[in-house]
């Protein structure tokens, strides 16, 4: 377990490409999905990313892959027009690539971590080993009437 590490993701679980449109040619040889996501969904977890970073150590980090991704890129500009009603908080932006990398290499560098669906599904799961071993910290899918929990890497 690494000492001073203290950080949380805060990922878009109802959009994105798990819920996008799947589409296999009649061959099955050309398959693909579609990661689509509204203003209205990335504006309702980035509020609560802000909010969360208050009451820690003020910083937010969003994760994504905006050179080459337009959802990303919407993501970006959805997330810096929040972050401008947050002024008291940093905002950084690291493609998901480095994210995963710095993860392991300097994992005391984050605060609150902002990301899509699967981004999240991904780097939450190796987030959980940090502590030693996947299944020991709590997740939390918190909705507006409901909230679910399990071990961080699903059950």
């Amino acid at each position: 377990i690494i000492s001073g590490v203290d950080f949380t993701i805060y990922r878009e679980l109802t959009g994105g490409i798990y819920f996008g449109e799947k589409k296999l040619n009649e061959k099955g040889t050309i398959a693909s999905d579609l990661c689509e996501y509204s203003e209205k969904e990335i504006s309702r977890i980035a509020h609560l990313a802000f909010k969360a970073a208050k009451n820690r150590r003020k910083k937010v980090t969003l994760v994504d892959k905006a050179n080459v991704l337009e959802s990303s890129r919407l993501w970006r500009k959805v997330v810096t027009r929040i972050g401008e009603s947050y002024p008291e908080i940093e905002l950084d932006f690291l493609f998901v690539d480095n994210a995963a990398m710095q993860m392991i290499l300097n994992p005391s560098q984050f605060d609150v971590i902002l990301t899509n669906n699967m981004f999240g599904d991904i780097i939450s799961d190796e987030a959980s080993v940090i502590t030693g071993s996947i299944g020991l910290l709590a997740s939390a899918s918190v909705g507006a009437e409901n909230a679910m929990f399990e071990p961080i890497h699903g059950s």
